[in-house]
Formats: C-alpha cells, sequence, structure tokens
C-alpha cells in the first residue's frame, strides 16, 4: 500500500498525466494532502489579510486543479471507467449535489481492476496472476505455452493479453 508521501510525489511526478490507473490509497491521500494544504492557505489568508481576501486559497487550487483532475482521472481509469466520468461526476455535483456526492463516493471508494485492464496495468504490482473469477492464482510455469513474448523483458504472457505481466509494458 503507498504512504502519505509516495501519494504526493505520484501525483506531482504525473502533474498533467492522464493516462494509467492510481489506486484507492494514492486517490484518498492526495485527496487529505488538498484538505491540509486548504486549511494551511485559509488559516494564513485569515490572518494575514482579512477575512474573505482568499489569495493564498486561490493560488493553492489554481496550483492543485490540474494533479486533481489527473488523479481521479486514473482512479476512473483503475476501476475500468473512460476519464470523461470525472466531467460527468462534476455535472451531478453541480445539478443534484447530494446524488453528486453518492457517485463521488461510490466510484472514488470502489475496489480497483485487478490485473491489467484497458487503460494499463495494475498499479499495485502484485505478483499473483488472476482468473476471470477474481481469484489469485499461483503463476505457473508454462514453457510449452503460445503466449506472447514481451519485447522489454522477455516474460512469457497469455495470447489475449494486452500488457505484460512482468514489466507492465504493451504487447
Amino acid at each position: 500500500m503507498i504512504g502519505f508521501g509516495d501519494a504526493i510525489r505520484n501525483a506531482f511526478t504525473g502533474y498533467a498525466t492522464f493516462s494509467g490507473r492510481s489506486t484507492r490509497a494514492e486517490y484518498w491521500w492526495f485527496f487529505l494532502f488538498n484538505v491540509l494544504v486548504s486549511l494551511v492557505a485559509g488559516t494564513i489568508d485569515s490572518v494575514v489579510f482579512d477575512v474573505g481576501q482568499n489569495a493564498l486559497g486561490t493560488i493553492a487550487w489554481l496550483a492543485l486543479i490540474i494533479p486533481n483532475i489527473a488523479i481521479a482521472v486514473r482512479r476512473s481509469h483503475d476501476i475500468g471507467k473512460s476519464g470523461w466520468w470525472v466531467l460527468w461526476q462534476f455535472f451531478a455535483w453541480l445539478l443534484f449535489v447530494i446524488p453528486g456526492l453518492i457517485m463521488w463516493l461510490y466510484l472514488r471508494t470502489r475496489p480497483g481492476d485487478i490485473g491489467p485492464n484497458q487503460y494499463g496495468p495494475d498499479p499495485r504490482n502484485d505478483s499473483q496472476e488472476y482468473s476471470y473469477s477474481g481469484e489469485a492464482e499461483e503463476p505457473t510455469d508454462d514453457s510449452s505455452s503460445d503466449g506472447i513474448n514481451c519485447p522489454a523483458c522477455y516474460a512469457d504472457n497469455k495470447p489475449e493479453s494486452k500488457f505484460c505481466k512482468k514489466c507492465g509494458g504493451g504487447l
């Protein structure tokens, strides 16, 4: 599981990266970071400026809006949804507050897809292979398979695989 510091580092490393996947922990640690930054900025604004002046809060919001959208899109990818779901959530918040909140909580707390999906390899880096039923299986050595060899690490993968089970590269 990813920690607070690693989640913040990943979010800023992928500042405007809208491809790939992010785990629940990474999303929620970055959410906590946003709350803490907002509280600190609001406190400083109220001490330095008059109440109602939100200069530092606005600067913090502008600095964090792109990584917030990017990590929300990557979190949507982790549950197998398109990044456009983030836009739908925004409209749901504007039009219907309670249903928007329910939709946001459901999509952000849902467990991610096990194994690679159409948006990339599993960010949890599990060493186990998973069957289509979602059950973990021990990796088997099937040297006589008709699988696909990864061009980067030469690992043998299942014929229907889109991503390498060892390095995560595309096949």
